[in-house]
């Protein structure tokens, strides 16, 4: 654990138990919360290049950028693949938001108890 130790610095375990669980619940939510934004960026890329009718890609580098246009085949075969597969993994990680956003307006009404 990484930041234990963080919020050692400062706050005596000993002490100020309160706070120094807090902050260091804070600091691992904060790291949590930018795994989760790095993974729903991610998959959001993966889902717009799924769901469009277009696909931007360059062949060996900036100034010779290609428009292909899919099929009707593929592009019903991506919608399907970016509705019922890509969507709720973008749904899930915007309910973990949520519970991470709870979670530090919990942290924060308790920080003013301790």
């Amino acid at each position: 654990m990484v930041v234990g130790p963080i919020a050692a610095s400062g706050y005596d375990p000993k002490e100020q138990f309160g706070k120094f669980l807090l902050a260091g619940s804070g600091g691992s939510l904060f790291l949590l919360s930018l795994i989760f934004l790095r993974l729903y960026l991610g998959w959001a890329y993966v889902y717009r290049r799924l769901y469009s009718e277009t696909v931007e890609y360059e062949e060996t580098g900036w100034y010779d950028g290609q428009s292909w246009t899919k099929p009707y085949e593929d592009l019903t075969q991506d919608r399907l693949i970016s509705t019922y597969e890509v969507q709720p993994i973008l749904q899930r990680l915007k309910y973990s938001f949520g519970v991470l956003g709870l979670l530090c307006v919990a942290g924060t009404s308790l920080w003013n108890i301790f």
